[in-house]
């Protein structure tokens, strides 16, 4: 069938089947004007998802788009304000129509990258005017967009922007009945004039949320903060009841949940109230995530009731002094996916009950409380299936990992080294630690930049020796200086130049710097890169378990749900 005739559903099907690739969107612009009309709605549902990496060299194009579609009214009014903008040219298409997702942070920091690019020097945009183009910009979106899926506000990254009064916006109730994922980001109190008032903006959005009855959302991500007066409400009993509780409880069917405190908060009484409501969702919640939450013994059996979770993450908690001995009967839980790290406001009692909730079915383990033998006895019988693990490793921790032996299931393995491990840490550990390796190992991860060339040698050696057919390997450095010659020197030494030699038959090697991605040219010699890329099919420096334990540690409220490692659930 000729493309000229493709009725608009079968367009429709063609483009979500490219639904990642957008050169291929773009080129189906270009076929016809009814291709031209099916497509560019997909392209506009998330024009900011392509600012990516804080890369906001695109922004101020898909700003000036949009202020091609503001109404007549509005750019005269910008233009009366001094803004440099025609009030005669405008767009070839209804963009704020197609728009499904918005992350205010992203779009306030392209308004200001707009501004930035535009009026570089031009003294006479002040505050007053930013906010005022700011508004129209959010007003014209608001109105026109045909319901957002998701929507995202608060700092997430502290920027110094203000956010407009939402309840201005007439199409606001209209925009938000259907939302499928949203995030609301309190930022804690510092007394400085725009965080108060943009938390004071963000709450009378969240009262004003509460009253449109939402009850699609299955994404929620809340981050919270220590002024109580703006996370709560009260109703027409005057009883006072948490805002997120509220919403959580309207919600048909919430998946993934997402909490993101501080420690330094210690506000238990919250906790509690997003536990309760939290249980109204136990059949649907599978992702669970909770970052700086207080955690008593109420929550702590609640955690119990979740049946259908599947990936359980928890950074940074601390607990109340009546959880000190309380303790999980082995395996309650069939989660498939456990983040537990930086939680040293628990006891060691409690992180060790809590590394016993989950029970046979978990694959993927991350954690960087590994010292306590009671934790690593249970490791081999309690999770016989676990096929990824990430830990830290601290002082002598290589001379008691005889255990790892028993996880003869474990496909990838990624450990982040403390410095201080080199006070202790001899060749000959390092090799009865890779004679240790369970020979099911297929990816091999080292976060650390003072594992010396000779040390890799020797775990290199141990893994010929008992002949695990690593596929992966992966270095990962935290400064250029660290890295030399004798890293490529003793990996080929070690990797197969010929079938049937006994060497490691390595597939892929990745060498990452920090959290840029140096070309390999710049960090080793022509002829080392040679002979690597003789050997091994691929040679990276995308490095995807760089700063594995800071990347979760950090509150990167961008990143998603099961990022850790290779295993989806």
């Amino acid at each position: 069938m000729n493309s000229n005739n493709l009725i608009s559903d079968c367009i429709v099907q063609i483009v979500r089947y490219l639904e990642n690739d957008i050169k291929s969107i773009c080129c189906c612009i270009l076929v016809n004007k009814t291709w031209f009309y099916t497509t560019v709605p997909f392209l506009w549902q998330n024009p900011f998802g392509i600012i990516s990496n804080r890369n906001f060299s695109k922004a101020p194009d898909i700003i000036r788009t949009y202020i091609l579609c503001l109404s007549s009214v509005d750019k005269l009014h910008l233009i009366y304000e001094g803004f440099n903008i025609s009030k005669t040219q405008s767009a070839l298409f209804d963009y704020p129509s197609c728009i499904k997702e918005i992350d205010c942070n992203v779009v306030n920091k392209s308004i200001s990258s707009w501004f930035k690019k535009t009026y570089f020097e031009h003294e006479s945009m002040n505050e007053e005017k930013e906010n005022l183009f700011i508004g129209k910009i959010y007003d014209m979106l608001f109105s026109r967009c045909n319901r957002l899926i998701r929507f995202e506000i608060g700092l997430k990254r502290f920027e110094r922007f203000n956010y407009p009064n939402f309840l201005s916006f007439l199409g606001l109730g209209h925009t938000m009945i259907n939302l499928q994922q949203l995030g609301i980001y309190f930022y804690s109190s510092n007394h400085e004039q725009i965080v108060e008032r943009n938390n004071e903006r963000i709450s009378k959005f969240f009262n004003k949320l509460l009253t449109y009855r939402c009850h699609n959302i299955n994404f929620l991500v809340y981050k919270s903060c220590s002024n109580r007066d703006i996370l709560v409400n009260n109703d027409e009993r005057g009883i006072i009841y948490y805002k997120i509780s509220e919403l959580i409880k309207l919600q048909r069917r919430l998946r993934l949940f997402r909490y993101l405190g501080e420690p330094t908060m210690l506000n238990f009484e919250e906790s509690s109230s997003i536990f309760d409501s939290l249980k109204i969702q136990v059949h649907s919640l599978t992702h669970l995530e909770l970052r700086g939450i207080g955690f008593n013994v109420q929550i702590i059996q609640g955690l119990k009731l979740f049946e259908n979770l599947k990936l359980l993450i928890i950074i940074n908690c601390y607990q109340d002094v009546l959880t000190e001995n309380l303790f999980f009967e082995p395996g309650q839980l069939s989660i498939k996916k456990f983040v537990f790290l930086n939680n040293k406001n628990m006891s060691d009692n409690l992180q060790v009950a809590f590394l016993k909730l989950p029970n046979y079915n978990l694959k993927s383990l991350t954690t960087d409380f590994m010292d306590n033998e009671e934790v690593t006895n249970s490791l081999n019988y309690q999770f016989p299936n676990l096929i990824y693990l990430s830990t830290r490793i601290e002082r002598n921790g290589f001379v008691h990992m005889n255990w790892i032996s028993k996880l003869v299931k474990l496909t990838h393995l990624v450990l982040d080294v403390s410095i201080n491990v080199l006070s202790y840490l001899t060749l000959s550990h390092i090799y009865s630690f890779g004679l240790s390796l369970p020979t099911s190992l297929k990816v091999l991860h080292i976060d650390n930049e003072h594992f010396s060339p000779r040390i890799l040698g020797n775990l290199l050696k141990a893994c010929v020796e008992i002949k695990i057919q690593l596929e992966i390997l992966g270095l990962h450095f935290d400064y250029r200086s660290r890295i030399n010659e004798l890293y490529l020197s003793t990996i080929l030494e070690y990797v197969s130049k010929y079938p049937g030699d006994g060497l490691i038959e390595l597939k892929e090697l990745r060498i990452g710097v920090g959290l840029n991605k140096e070309p390999l040219e710049n960090m080793f010699s022509e002829k080392n890169l040679e002979s690597i890329k003789e050997n091994v099919p691929i040679f990276t420096n995308e490095n995807e378990y760089g700063y594995w334990y800071w990347h979760w540690i950090g509150d990167d409220y961008n990143n998603r749900f099961g990022h850790d490692s290779l295993i989806g659930v």
